[in-house]
């Protein structure tokens, strides 16, 4: 998906900006999950694009998901409410599969000046392989 993302937008991929995590499902409470808990799996990737093209891209992410059939809407980390705010800051999209490992939710932002774009690409609530555990 973030190598489909970085076609759309035109941008290339910035190694510095590469993150993986696996995060405790929500209602769990914050923080790395245990080996044995269920889990969502988030990788994020930023987009070197030039300051002035930031919003034009995000516009051209949204437009391309939504086209795809992902529910747009706002990202809730976003400055909503915030006059100084651009209207393209921000978005959330949920692909909404009809198996559980087809639903995944990215999230899409303007970075600070001269970072480009991020986005984060996050999978649904995961069981662990069986016989999992944490190491001591």
């Amino acid at each position: 998906m973030q190598d489909h993302l970085r076609q759309v937008a035109g941008g290339q991929r910035s190694l510095a900006g590469l993150f993986h995590g696996y995060s405790a499902c929500a209602g769990r409470g914050p923080g790395i999950a245990p080996a044995e808990d269920p889990y969502e799996l988030t990788g994020s990737v930023r987009l070197d694009v030039p300051d002035d093209r930031r919003p034009g891209i995000v516009r051209k992410l949204r437009d391309a998901l939504g086209a795809e059939g992902f529910r747009i809407g706002e990202d809730p980390e976003s400055a909503a409410g915030d006059p100084s705010a651009p209207p393209t800051d921000a978005f959330q999209a949920v692909h909404e599969g009809e198996q559980v490992e087809d639903c995944y939710t990215v999230d899409v932002r303007s970075a600070k000046p001269g970072l480009g774009v991020a986005l984060a690409v996050t999978l649904p609530c995961l069981e662990p392989p069986a016989g999992a555990t944490s190491a001591p």
